[in-house]
């Protein structure tokens, strides 16, 4: 799709009352390559659109993020999008990265997460990680463990390697089940303590969410902030409605708030 074209719809979109727009594919970090432009790019067009409404940018590799990081910083950076990216690192291994194939390095993701934090340092990280993948050493997995212990994503996408037919990793030697579930709970269990530290640093917050979901607990909503946090508070809103709220306590996922 065309700059044009995607321009054209979200104004269709916002005109109509939607306040989220998700820009979303397989990889949106590559984004109008073909035609010699980018992600960034199309973000700065879609935010002159009027309107009171936020943008979420879908998933990105890191190898194609590089090539453009500087522009995508300055659009995350706008009042509009939210100040959210998902960036698959896969594996804190070098090794295992070359062994899925990735075109991309640890050094890679380290560097991209500290210069979009050195911009925005509350920016909501989200990864990928996937455990057991044929070949991953215990030593590999505590290099996992220690990346995302040093960069402490927001969200951490946690996988056990399943073979896929018709794939090269189908044909190399899986690694027990009971090592692959070892692992991932010992991800599970670190992640689970990253996050919450991270929100708690948002007690006491003051600001705007977007309500988009229904809340798991009875007669509650959940909303996002600039940040892409979860805000769960109580009562029922139509989605789509602007708050302000107050955070008062910081759940493992989620922020609990009061309207304000």
């Amino acid at each position: 799709y065309s700059i044009e074209a995607l321009t054209l719809e979200v104004g269709e979109l916002v005109a109509d009352g939607c306040k989220e727009i998700w820009l979303t594919g397989q990889d949106a970090a590559c984004y109008g390559f073909e035609f010699e432009t980018n992600l960034a790019r199309l973000v700065k067009e879609l935010v002159q659109i009027e309107g009171d409404f936020m943008i979420r940018l879908g998933m990105g590799n890191p190898r194609h993020l590089l090539t453009y990081w500087e522009e995508l910083v300055e659009a995350l950076q706008h009042p509009k999008v939210f100040k959210f990216i998902h960036l698959p690192v896969q594996s804190g291994s070098s090794s295992v990265l070359e062994g899925m194939k990735r075109k991309h390095s640890v050094e890679d993701y380290l560097f991209l997460v500290q210069k979009m934090r050195e911009a925005i340092p509350q920016l909501t990280i989200s990864t990928d990680i996937i455990v057991g993948f044929p070949g991953e050493e215990e030593y590999d997995f505590l290099k996992t463990m220690k990346l995302v212990e040093d960069t402490r994503p927001s969200v951490v996408n946690r996988t056990r390697f399943v073979p896929r037919e018709g794939t090269v990793a189908a044909s190399m030697v899986d690694i027990p089940g009971k090592i692959k579930k070892d692992r991932s709970r010992r991800l599970t269990e670190l992640f689970k303590t990253i996050v919450l530290e991270n929100n708690q640093s948002w007690v006491g917050w003051e600001g705007k969410i977007i309500i988009d979901e229904f809340g798991k607990g009875e007669n509650t909503m959940t909303g996002r902030n600039d940040f892409y946090k979860p805000v769960v508070i109580p009562g029922k809103y139509e989605f789509g409605t602007i708050l302000h709220v107050k955070v008062h306590t910081a759940d493992t996922f989620c922020l609990l708030a009061d309207v304000i």
